[in-house]
């Protein structure tokens, strides 16, 4: 009620016997409080929005125009990201990462880490980063220079591999100079 409907409903109630007033009164009172808990449960929002956060993204080690994937989920909810980028809008919370392995020219590179989980907080970004790495291909070395008959001796190693070359040759047709998740080989003249 306004105010000025209380006002004239007060001057009616004044009229009125003593008798009739009062509950008059307890009644009106009872509605008003009524009125008044009924406001202020409305002003709260129970379904107010989660709080949400971002994750910044970095695709490295994929050689020019190759597309890499990384797929993000939570719960039943799923993202994708094929380049760097920042995802926004993701509500807050564990989020899982999941690259994929990625083929360009027959040279197969396997993303680093694979499938990992980053903890997105609510109204800030966080930053997570892949990294592809070759794990098969081959290295060709050319031994030049030397005088006819002379030997180059290079020593090729690498974790579980070890090779001395004293001519031109090719290493890693056979998948031999790089496993998966090593660091690549190296050549000592």
């Amino acid at each position: 009620m306004k105010r000025s409907q209380l006002t004239t409903f007060a001057a009616i109630v004044r009229g009125v016997s003593h008798q009739l007033a009062t509950p008059v009164r307890r009644g009106l009172m009872s509605l008003l409080a009524i009125g008044v808990g009924l406001t202020a449960s409305g002003c709260q929002d129970a379904t107010a929005p989660t709080p949400t956060g971002s994750i910044a993204l970095e695709f490295a080690g994929l050689p020019a125009g190759a597309i890499g994937q990384i797929r993000l989920y939570k719960g039943t909810t799923s993202r994708t990201a094929t380049s760097t980028s920042t995802l926004e809008g993701l509500d807050a919370g564990e989020w899982t990462l999941s690259a994929s392995s990625v083929t360009v020219d027959g040279l197969v590179y396997e993303p680093a880490p694979a499938t990992t989980t980053v903890n997105v907080p609510a109204r800030s970004v966080v930053s997570a980063r892949v990294v592809w790495t070759p794990t098969s291909g081959s290295l060709q070395l050319a031994i030049v220079g030397l005088p006819v008959g002379a030997a180059g001796d290079i020593l090729v190693t690498g974790d579980n591999y070890s090779r001395v070359l004293t001519a031109s040759s090719e290493l890693g047709s056979d998948k031999t100079t790089r496993k998966k998740g090593r660091p690549p080989c190296r050549i000592q003249p």
